[in-house]
């Protein structure tokens, strides 16, 4: 296969320079917000708080699960595991403990991206400018994630998420081992349940290995929690995993899931079954999807259904937990970029994604003490934007892989 030629001004340098230029701006401006922000007291890093009462609980031997976090009220809701990786978080300064956290944040965004920046660009570059441009088109993406509102709010209330975004594509898109591949999957669904489907879509593709580490990682995180928080976690694990109202009110206009889309267009009571019904389907097909694209060989597209599918499907899919937004926006640049299908519904899918992230327009409609309830027209639209747009994501991967469903009966 013959290397792609490059325009006379796209030069390594050059790219190099911009590359520089756009990861410095992207920081600093990240940095300086953020100072600003934790001044005002505008997003105090909440979520930072109740990790770090929950590695103190563990300290200081206090029930997990009863107590509320100081300064928040907010109780502790992840799986015992994950406070005991929070200890280190509770025996440091509250100040130092944020610094690091975001460094942390930001490191793992960086390698995000990076990854998959080079599944997104064309095999066919020429390879005198392939690395530049790889460092670009990575610096390029990593400047629009900051901008899109899940990982802004991720980074405001010191958040987890992006740390677990990197344990998933580290282990399905990364440099991790062959004999290794599964185990950071389980990792991650031990710190929090919903990247589990993962192990599903494992099986499903035909790596029942890679789903082996994965569920034998997921048992060494349960079993770590047993052995060092018994009780709390015989709790979590019978009851307290499964009680959605321990993070909040399911109808609040955060939650982009597809249980809270059904929940403001009916009751709490009415919607329950419907959902269970709505995010089986979606699910089941979903995963088909996904199957469909490994097969293909699109890889990056299987992970970001089953990504995309998980907050979905999820009682609680609050706006910071779709940073997945950032492959959804990879995949879509990749098909332009390689002239896959139909360039002009890619476009405008990819459009409607960065429009819908980047304009907080969830938050543009009434908001708190049960009024999602009362929402009408527009604000149907705009206050259930992530779920709408992720359901949208979805058909569009199918309509990418339905060759593999309905092949073309070959012409003798």
């Amino acid at each position: 296969m013959t290397s792609v030629s490059t325009p006379p001004w796209v030069s390594s340098t050059r790219l190099l320079i911009w590359g520089v230029l756009l990861t410095l701006v992207s920081v600093l401006g990240t940095v300086v917000w953020l100072i600003l922000v934790v001044r005002a007291n505008t997003f105090p890093m909440v979520d930072l708080s109740v990790y770090r009462a929950g590695g103190r609980a563990v300290v200081d031997g206090r029930d997990l699960y009863t107590m509320k976090a100081p300064g928040t009220g907010l109780p502790f809701t992840y799986p015992p595991f994950a406070a005991l990786s929070f200890v280190p978080l509770a025996v440091i300064g509250v100040g130092l403990g944020q610094i690091l956290f975001t460094g942390v944040t930001l490191l793992a965004l960086a390698r995000v991206v990076w990854l998959v920046a080079g599944r997104a660009l064309p095999s066919t570059l020429a390879p005198s400018t392939s690395r530049a441009v790889h460092f670009f088109a990575a610096a390029a993406l990593g400047a629009l994630a900051l901008g899109l509102e899940p990982l802004a709010a991720t980074l405001s209330f010191g958040q987890i998420n992006v740390v677990l975004l990197w344990l998933i594509v580290e282990d399905l898109l990364g440099a991790v081992p062959a004999r290794w591949r599964g185990v950071l999957v389980g990792v991650a669904a031990g710190l929090k349940l919903t990247p589990g489907l993962f192990i599903v879509y494992l099986l499903l593709v035909g790596r029942p290995r890679a789903a082996a580490r994965a569920l034998a990682g997921l048992a060494v995180t349960v079993a770590l929690g047993f052995a060092v928080l018994p009780g709390e976690s015989w709790r979590y694990w019978t009851g307290i995993a499964y009680d959605a109202r321990r993070v909040g009110g399911v109808a609040y206009a955060g939650n982009q899931s597809i249980d809270a889309v059904l929940i403001r267009l009916s009751s709490i009571e009415g919607a329950k079954v419907a959902w269970l019904i709505v995010a089986l389907v979606v699910t089941v097909l979903a995963l088909l999807v996904a199957r469909a694209a490994s097969r293909s060989g699109r890889e990056m597209l299987a992970v970001t259904v089953v990504g995309v599918t998980t907050l979905l499907a999820s009682p609680v899919a609050w706006n910071h937990h779709w940073v997945w937004v950032v492959l959804v926006v990879a995949v879509l640049a990749a098909d332009l970029l390689a002239g896959a299908g139909a360039r002009g519904l890619t476009a405008t899918v990819l459009v409607l994604v960065v429009v819908v992230f980047t304009s907080r327009i969830i938050w543009q409609v009434p908001a708190r003490n049960d009024v999602e309830y009362h929402w009408h027209g527009w604000q149907l639209l705009a206050g259930n934007a992530y779920a709408l747009c992720g359901l949208v994501v979805l058909g569009y991967a199918a309509w990418t892989v339905r060759q593999e469903f309905w092949p073309r009966r070959r012409v003798r």
